[in-house]
């Protein structure tokens, strides 16, 4: 008995390979032929970070997502397929030239094709905008990679939502100065510079002593 050991190529598209083994002798020989068939199964792994967390209603979330195959076969026809968060909205003009939003709310990309000569991987970035008027706490992002061969990974991500604003107020007098006995009138303005809208908003005026307050004004 004798064994030979045969290395089938990772990037092998055949569904069977077949080996024929010959014996002879000085006065006889016989063949017999074995059929194998070949399967690709490759082993994906995804992760997927957030940038930057906690954001803050009214700012983007930048996704690094991260596809790596571990083979025994190489890996083809690989996407990803993100489901961004509920109550954003996809960011295309920042996130990788290889996705787009062909359903709103689902992104794919298009990966490279991974081999398993050495564990090899590709990349991608997504962006979403967190609307300013967010009132959630955090959001949650799912990616599922996958192949033509079968492969497939999913990663999750949560992210914290702050709510963040910048008010300014200013308060000008119309006319001044003015005389005893006449009106003095105020002109309040408040702003709000971001980046999260600012809800409830109140301004207290304590009115100067020895002057009284003009509802009907």
């Amino acid at each position: 008995t004798i064994n030979i050991l045969a290395f089938v190529p990772a990037d092998t598209t055949v569904p069977t390979i077949t080996n024929v083994g010959t014996a002879t002798s000085d006065t006889d020989a016989d063949s017999a032929d074995e059929v194998t068939f070949v399967i690709t199964v490759n082993d994906l792994s995804i992760t997927k970070d957030d940038v930057l967390d906690p954001v803050n209603a009214g700012e983007k979330i930048e996704y690094s997502i991260k596809v790596t195959n571990a083979g025994p076969s190489d890996a083809t026809g690989v996407t990803v397929v993100d489901t961004i968060p509920a109550g954003t909205t996809y960011n295309a003009a920042m996130s990788s030239a290889s996705c787009t939003e062909f359903t709103t709310g689902t992104v794919t990309c298009a990966l490279a094709d991974l081999t398993a000569t050495f564990p090899s991987s590709d990349s991608v970035t997504i962006f979403v905008e967190v609307p300013s008027s967010f009132t959630g706490s955090s959001v949650t992002n799912t990616a599922v990679a996958s192949s033509t061969e079968g492969g497939s990974a999913t990663a999750t991500e949560d992210t914290g939502i702050d709510t963040t604003t910048a008010l300014t107020i200013t308060k000008d007098d119309v006319v001044d100065p003015v005389n005893a006995g006449e009106k003095i009138e105020y002109s309040i303005k408040v702003e709000n510079a971001g980046p999260s809208d600012a809800t409830g908003v109140t301004v207290v005026d304590t009115i100067p002593a020895g002057t009284s307050y003009n509802a009907a004004m």
